[in-house]
């Protein structure tokens, strides 16, 4: 099941209102920290849906009871994930994207 779903997940990237949170590493790796067989997944998931439609996220407060919160943020840096995605690739999915789907809220925050 666990590939079919990951199957339907990139078919979803032919509809343009899609993004996707990629995060919670620990939960699809079999491995430690850096979750280097997790790696091939993050390249998947911008090649479907563009790194303009993905974001990085920690699985928080759960990264803590695993490699904890500022590793989270790392793990697009380490292992067989450093290199996967360009510079401008990586400014979207660490960021810009999030800020694309949110600015009003920002925007409009008290």
């Amino acid at each position: 099941q666990g590939e079919e779903d990951w199957r339907r997940l990139l078919g979803l990237a032919r509809h343009p209102g899609v993004h996707v949170k990629a995060s919670a590493f620990f939960r699809l790796s079999r491995g430690p920290w850096p979750y280097e067989d997790a790696a091939g997944r993050v390249r998947a998931l911008v090649d479907a849906f563009g790194a303009d439609r993905v974001m990085l996220g920690t699985d928080f407060p759960w990264v803590q009871e695993q490699e904890g919160y500022a590793r989270a943020w790392r793990v697009l840096e380490e292992g067989r994930h450093a290199g996967l995605l360009t510079a401008e690739e990586k400014e979207w999915v660490y960021g810009r994207t999030a800020l694309k789907l949110f600015h009003r809220a920002w925007q409009h925050a008290p």
